[in-house]
């Protein structure tokens, strides 16, 4: 499913320009300026939405960085799915925050490793 909205997604950036005279022509040529309109103001809604979480990265730099203490296997991976999972809002950050702290756990039998990654 993650696949197909992906491949969407592309297809949808791509031919972008397409959409929007199609939306505009569904609407009908009457309505040309409030439908401009909507989908500025839409698109602008969904800009504000994201670009607090791309240039917030504090958070992936820490839980790429931090795990390299304990030495977790493949913390760069760890890292850039951490980034992504700050775009879902309020659960995304405790999966991101959980992933390293349960790989810790797999890979080293306790509960010491998987704390300390979870602390940081």
């Amino acid at each position: 499913m993650t696949g197909i909205v992906i491949v969407f997604v592309i297809f949808i950036l791509i031919e972008r320009e397409d959409l929007r005279d199609r939306l505009i022509g569904l609407a009908g040529a009457r309505r040309v300026n409030v439908t401009t309109n909507l989908l500025n103001d839409a698109a602008q809604r969904v800009s504000a939405t994201c670009w607090p979480s791309s240039w917030s990265t504090s958070p992936s730099v820490s839980w790429r960085d931090g795990p390299l203490f304990p030495a977790v296997p493949n913390p760069m991976l760890l890292g850039v799915l951490a980034a992504l999972f700050r775009y879902i809002p309020y659960l995304g950050i405790w999966i991101a925050a959980a992933m390293p702290a349960a790989v810790g756990f797999a890979v080293e039998p306790g509960y010491a490793k998987a704390t300390v990654i979870f602390g940081l």
